[in-house]
């Protein structure tokens, strides 16, 4: 385990006009920055007794999907809620009006 952190970005079409690709590398021990310069593929970089180069640069990627029915669980809840809530305050007064005494005059 090394004490440093190592922050790389890679420019495909290089800086400053340059065809061929370049890495910016910074380097930080305990937030302190140590080395913050361009690298070139196959140049070798030196810094607190330790040596870094890139030989070579492969293009890949791996990623996953993953779908979520928490959305859709979600909002059938809430469908059911307000038919629930729709249900009991149009069915409450439905039943309110049907349960009132009504005054017969003879």
């Amino acid at each position: 385990m090394s004490p440093h952190t190592y922050y790389l970005r890679y420019n495909p079409s290089g800086t400053g006009g340059a065809e061929a690709p370049s890495f910016n590398l910074r380097v930080s021990r305990n937030k302190d920055l140590v080395l913050n310069r361009e690298v070139k593929l196959n140049e070798e970089v030196v810094f607190d007794g330790e040596n870094i180069s890139f030989t070579e640069v492969k293009q890949w990627t791996k990623f996953r999907i993953v779908r979520d029915y928490g959305q859709i669980t979600c909002l059938l809840g809430f469908v059911c809620l307000g038919a629930w809530g729709a249900f009991s305050v149009f069915g409450w007064r439905r039943n309110r009006l049907a349960k009132m005494p009504v005054k017969r005059e003879c």
